[in-house]
């Protein structure tokens, strides 16, 4: 069967398959290869280390935002979906973790 073994893209999900993918549970994590494209928005960032894959970032929404991008080298890695490097809201949906309802987290936290 051809299409039982379809290729995937960088982040893990099935390219033009016509599915809307949802939450994957985890970070990007895609290791940059030597001449891949890293995308730096200075508005998302925590600091200039902090890079978004192609992928990510054509997913992602930053209209506005100042926006560069450079060719890497070998090794880094995509930040999508690192709370610590990333503003939630320039995530894109594959990598961007839930938001925690503030006052469930407030009610659970420290009973025990």
């Amino acid at each position: 069967d051809a299409g039982a073994s379809e290729s995937q893209d960088v982040c893990g999900t099935s390219p033009r398959s016509g599915v809307k993918f949802s939450y994957l549970g985890r970070p990007c994590g895609y290791v940059f290869r030597r001449g891949d494209i890293a995308w730096n928005c200075r508005t998302c960032q925590s600091d200039p280390t902090c890079v978004l894959c192609e992928r990510c970032f054509r997913e992602s929404d930053h209209e506005g935002h100042e926006v560069l991008f450079h060719r890497t080298s070998p090794g880094g890695c995509c930040d999508c979906g690192d709370l610590e490097a990333w503003r939630r809201g320039g995530m894109c949906g594959r990598h961007r973790p839930p938001e925690e309802p503030k006052e469930e987290a407030a009610e659970t936290g420290g009973t025990g």
